[in-house]
């Protein structure tokens, strides 16, 4: 072999090697754009079901914050009680103890959350202010099952004890 041909082998080689590495890193971009694209697409799946966990919830919120109050109106009448002088009052009583006593409790709206910790998705997330929040509620969530349980040993405590004692 001749040394100009050497040279030529060589700088195809060469040519050759550089064509391919620029083609892998084509491949590779054009990959990682791909992934990005779907991860982007899930975010944008989980926010809108956030979106819609959220507007439930504050349904939700509504008419336990209207239960609550009709409740609260019915447990100062039945504390107001004092005696019992007709069947009617015996019976408005017996309806004032099942609204002050009928557990309606507070059930969470997030499921989507419940979905993103469970799969290990969270990191689809990619605002940290959203995944601070979602952490925040949950917290919020176990303060007030547990203001619940407390409100309604309450309720057992000063309210049931008095208003059977006033009807009896």
């Amino acid at each position: 072999m001749k040394k100009n041909k050497t040279g030529k082998y060589l700088k195809y080689a060469i040519g050759e090697i550089v064509l391919v590495v620029v083609g892998i890193l084509i491949a590779l971009s054009i990959n990682n754009w791909n992934e990005d694209r779907k991860s982007r697409k899930q975010e944008v799946k989980y926010l809108k079901n956030l979106q819609t966990d959220i507007v439930l919830e504050l349904q939700n919120n509504d008419s336990l914050i209207n239960y609550r109050e009709v409740t609260a109106r019915a447990a100062a009448h039945l504390l107001d009680f004092k005696t019992l002088e007709t069947a009617s009052d015996l019976l408005t009583l017996e309806n004032t103890i099942q609204q002050v006593f009928e557990r309606k409790t507070f059930i969470p709206t997030n499921n989507t959350y419940k979905e993103l910790l469970s799969s290990g998705n969270l990191n689809y997330i990619t605002n940290d202010s959203i995944k601070d929040y979602l952490l925040e509620l949950d917290k919020m969530y176990i303060s007030i099952d547990n203001v619940e349980h407390h409100m309604y040993r309450e309720y057992e405590e000063y309210l049931y004890n008095i208003s059977v004692g006033n009807g009896a």
